[in-house]
C-alpha cells in the first residue's frame, strides 16, 4: 500500500514538472519566434506586411 502511494505522488510530480518544463519551453519558443520575426521585419524590409504575416503565425501557435 505505501509503496504504491509513494509511486504515485512520485508519477504525479514528474507529471507536474514535465507540464510546467513543456508550457516554459512553448512559451520561450513562442516569444523568441516574435522577436525575430519582429528583427527581420524591421530590418529586412521594415514593410508591415511580414509584420502582420508573423504576427498571424504567432496567434495561430498560440491557439
Amino acid at each position: 500500500m505505501i509503496p504504491c502511494t509513494i509511486y504515485y505522488l512520485f508519477a504525479h510530480l514528474r507529471l507536474r514538472l514535465h507540464y510546467h518544463y513543456i508550457r516554459f519551453r512553448v512559451v520561450a519558443l513562442g516569444q523568441s519566434i516574435v522577436w525575430i520575426c519582429l528583427l527581420f521585419s524591421f530590418r529586412v524590409l521594415n514593410s508591415r506586411t511580414i509584420l502582420w504575416y508573423c504576427l498571424d503565425l504567432y496567434a495561430r501557435r498560440v491557439r
